[in-house]
């Protein structure tokens, strides 16, 4: 239905003559993008945690070395 056709709006507007460009995704489920994007998120919360967790026994490491 709007594959091709004009986005609209007013002619000043950035999005005037620019087209819509769709494709069909069969058997997309939106849960399926909200389970991906809450996985992705929780991976990032994870790997910050670790990230927080260790920087400080790093930081004495590399205190420990240099200071040799």
């Amino acid at each position: 239905m709007l594959n091709g056709n004009q986005m609209g709006g007013k002619r000043r507007s950035a999005y005037h003559y620019d087209l819509w460009s769709l494709k069909y995704l069969p058997k997309f489920k939106w849960d399926h993008l909200t389970e991906e994007i809450g996985t992705a998120c929780g991976e990032a919360d994870l790997m910050q945690q670790c990230y927080t967790q260790t920087w400080p026994y790093v930081m004495v490491l590399m205190v420990a070395t240099f200071h040799v």
